[in-house]
């Protein structure tokens, strides 16, 4: 947390706060959780509350699946019936693009995190601090440290629904120039049935996005065209770049998984703007214990019922009943989220495609893993 304090101040990106200035209230806190990324999350959960009436959570993300589905599926149908023998897709992934909206002074004073010192983490709650009453010598006596976001925070809704608009607005003018693009998430997925044009449409998707001050994840990214082939999952025609027919280890499996699980948690978390999972509070259940068991429902609720349909037939002969070693594999990566090094296996986009094919977009993580059914 100090380091992500520190780097943040630095950066301009947060600004610390002294209580005696907050007059609406503190509506987030910080907490650290190794699964991730930067360590750090923010539950916005209380001001969510206060400022608007609840709304079905992820709707808005599920929607985003369907429309990514169909443009993928027409893609290919046009590229079939068109007489081309391939359909190529690429992807430019964007890093952290709501660090770029600038927060107004108003939504400054509703985007203060509380940074409790020596506690452990518990539900945010609105924390009024009126400027007659509490200093910041009390602030401090009690542990608790403040601080404001300047650019637009992640998992908070308005900034998010901001920025959503403002890729669309980006996929909008892409494809008024002719290129076969859509905007999921932080991800812009190119279709094409000439190898050579994608090329450079993908080349002109990047060189847009950066001249405006957006950066490109080029871990998550996949800049070189590859085949699309067609996917039916249930009822519904889906596709896929990455066939789960060439994953055979029960290495690649348990890596895949954990891959999957990880991004779930990120992409509910930022896109959906649900609470983030509070990990480890209960002092009774060790580390090790208690990610293996909410891995575990992951697993088996989400995704055994449709492996076969995704092409994940390798998953079985992985699982504990059958002596296979996943979970045992898969605890390593449980410990933290790594940044990801090297030339990565599946881009961002193959993932978040795995997982709505899955149906795991449907549920909230902090919601499903602490059900019992």
């Amino acid at each position: 947390m100090e380091e992500w304090i520190k780097a943040s101040l630095e950066a301009k990106y947060i600004s610390k706060v002294e209580a005696s200035s907050v007059q609406s209230g503190v509506f987030c806190e910080a907490f650290t959780s190794p699964w991730y990324d930067d360590g750090v999350v923010f539950d916005w959960t209380a001001l969510h509350q206060r400022l608007t009436q609840p709304t079905a959570a992820l709707s808005q993300v599920t929607k985003a699946v369907t429309a990514l589905r169909r443009f993928g599926a027409e893609a290919l149908k046009a590229a079939s019936s068109g007489g081309d023998k391939k359909c190529f897709s690429t992807v430019v992934e964007l890093k952290e693009p709501w660090t770029l909206h600038l927060l107004s002074e108003q939504a400054q004073h509703l985007s203060v995190f509380d940074v409790l010192s020596g506690t452990p983490p518990s539900a945010p709650t609105a924390a009024p601090l009126a400027a007659n009453s509490t200093s910041p010598a009390s602030s401090s006596r009690d542990g608790r440290r403040l601080y404001t976001f300047l650019r637009g925070p992640p998992g908070q809704r308005a900034v998010k629904e901001d920025m959503a608009r403002a890729l669309s607005s980006a996929e909008e003018q892409f494809r008024a120039k002719g290129m076969h693009v859509v905007s999921f998430m932080s991800s812009f997925v190119l279709f094409g049935s000439d190898f050579t044009d994608m090329l450079h449409s993908t080349a002109a998707v990047f060189r847009a996005l950066t001249e405006v001050g957006f950066s490109v994840d080029g871990h998550g990214s996949c800049l070189g065209p590859r085949v699309v082939s067609p996917l039916r999952v249930g009822s519904e025609d889906w596709w896929t770049t990455s066939p789960l027919q060439q994953v055979t280890s029960e290495e690649d499996v348990a890596d895949l998984l954990v891959r999957l699980f990880y991004q779930w948690l990120q992409d509910a978390y930022i896109w959906g703007c649900t609470a983030p999972l509070r990990l480890f509070p209960e002092a009774e259940e060790a580390q090790a214990k208690k990610s293996a068991r909410l891995f575990d429902r992951f697993l088996r609720g989400l995704v055994m019922p449709r492996a076969r349909a995704i092409g994940l037939d390798a998953l079985y002969a992985s699982l504990p009943e059958e002596g296979g070693s996943l979970i045992e594999l898969a605890a390593v990566g449980l410990e933290r989220k790594r940044a990801p090094a090297g030339l990565q296996r599946w881009s961002l986009v193959e993932l978040r495609v795995i997982l709505a094919q899955l149906g795991a977009y449907e549920h909230i993580p902090t919601e499903y893993l602490s059900s019992t059914h």
